[in-house]
């Protein structure tokens, strides 16, 4: 792995050298889960062992290069995955044609996931990515984005190979509301693959800009439909709120037929020092209690946590468990 970052950084130094405007960033983080049973395990970026993501960003005047490579389980630099984005609009320009609206175009190693708009407090949603599984990033699938100021974007991809498709649109149209929907064929929700067209849409809705409160409140729902069988559907709707340094949410979710609810606070003490706690019924049917409690502090721009928490009511020891980690961007 070393050998591989170094040519990475040495890469993202000849480029910088070369072009104006070259940025090389990345991420790291790694965490353990410990079970009061003795059970450690390791966890990182994309949820599992890998522990950095690195970019490197190469700009000019009518394109954008981005380069993105993730570690792999075995501590090794895994494949590199590349993207350009032609700037439309700056291309056009050079022969005096100017367009109302901004248009990219891009191809590369992408897999065009679905937008969400939704608040996701108990990160319930975000275990999920609305995907299309005739969307492969070794197949270089083409798209497209137009967008009118900030008020809406729409985006699109096809995999010419496997004939994938992928139809994303984000408004905006006022302060404070915001709306997504996505469509793909052969939709693949990342934790399970449907068979058929896969719809999403969310909305959210800033009660306190809207109202103009002096405390923040808002309110955001999400919904994942599999066309072909609506076993596997998942639904999503949260209410937030918070004065100060004290936040405070309520979230319900269905997903896959299973009903489950979370309530959670955060208090934040400092820039540096926030706590937060939270507990969760999961399977109304069953009434499974989870809870857990968290303290992050961040120094430096390195950002560490420690957590404890129990699922299933916590009746047998290895439902306990002590989590720690750390995280830094660069």
């Amino acid at each position: 792995m070393k050998k591989s970052i170094v040519l990475v950084a040495v890469l993202a130094f000849v480029v910088g050298s070369v072009f104006a405007e070259a940025n090389f960033s990345g991420t790291f983080s790694f965490d353990y889960v410990t079970q009061m049973d003795g059970t450690v395990s390791a966890n990182g970026a994309d949820a599992d062992t890998r522990a950095a993501e690195l970019f490197l960003g190469v700009s000019e005047e009518t394109w954008d290069l981005d380069i993105r490579t993730v570690t792999d389980a075995g501590s090794k630099i895994g494949d590199v995955d590349a993207t350009a984005t032609l700037k439309i609009n700056a291309i056009l320009d050079t022969v005096d044609v100017t367009l109302p609206v901004a248009v990219n175009a891009f191809v590369g190693n992408q897999r065009y996931a679905g937008s969400s708009v939704y608040a996701d407090p108990s990160g319930a949603e975000g275990d999920y990515a609305f995907l299309s599984a005739d969307i492969q990033r070794v197949n270089l699938p083409l798209g497209a984005s137009v967008s009118y100021e900030d008020i809406v974007t729409v985006k699109a991809g096809f995999d010419l190979i496997d004939e994938g498709m992928f139809l994303s649109a984000v408004v905006k149209p006022v302060e404070g509301i915001s709306v997504a929907f996505n469509i793909v064929d052969e939709a693949d929700f990342d934790l399970y693959q449907v068979t058929g067209v896969g719809i999403s849409t969310s909305a959210a809705a800033d009660i306190a800009v809207l109202a103009g409160l002096d405390f923040d409140l808002s309110v955001s729902a999400s919904g994942w439909f599999a066309v072909d069988d609506d076993t596997k559907n998942n639904y999503f709707a949260t209410v937030s709120g918070g004065v100060d340094s004290v936040s405070l949410f309520a979230e319900y979710t269905n997903e896959q037929e299973v009903s489950n609810l979370f309530f959670g606070g955060r208090y934040t003490i400092s820039e540096a020092l926030n706590t937060s706690v939270g507990i969760g019924f999961e399977d109304l049917d069953d009434a499974e209690v989870g809870a857990w409690v968290r303290a992050a502090y961040t120094i430096a721009d390195i950002s560490t946590f420690v957590e404890y928490g129990f699922s299933g009511d916590g009746d047998d020891e290895s439902e306990h468990y002590i989590q720690t980690g750390l995280s830094f961007s660069f």
